[in-house]
Formats: C-alpha cells, structure tokens, sequence
C-alpha cells in the first residue's frame, strides 16, 4: 500500500493498470521479505527498486554491499 500511495503522490499514477503495477510492485516486495522470514529491507528493498525502475522508469540507485555488487556487474 505504501508504494501505491507514494507513486500516487509522485503523480506515478495514469491508470487502473498503474495503480495495480505499483500495489503489485509493492506486494511483491513484502513477499520477498517474507521469504526469509521477516520483512526485511534486505530482500524487500532490491524488489521494490527494481520493479519501479522496470515499470516505472525510476533510477536504480547505486548501493553499496551485496545487492550493489550485482546491479552494478
């Protein structure tokens, strides 16, 4: 829900399809987390970042440690 509401406010949000997309995105998100147990930033976060960058055309931020290491090979 989080996600919807913030693509919402950065005017994301065109179409059903888009509010779907983001919820979607979102909710995919916490399942990542959900995988290892928790909801972790760890697994939720990569998730998050990589289905609005593919979706909605956001910019991959550079991070560092792991997840940083394989978007940037």
């Amino acid at each position: 829900m989080a996600n919807l509401t913030t693509k919402w406010f950065q005017g994301d949000i065109g179409s059903v399809g888009d509010g779907f997309a983001a919820f979607g995105i979102g909710a995919a998100s916490i399942g990542g987390g959900a995988l290892i147990g928790a909801y972790s930033s760890a697994a939720a976060g990569p998730v998050l970042g990589l289905g609005n960058a593919a979706y909605f055309g956001d910019p991959i931020r550079r991070t560092t440690g792991l997840w940083g290491c394989l978007l940037e090979a």
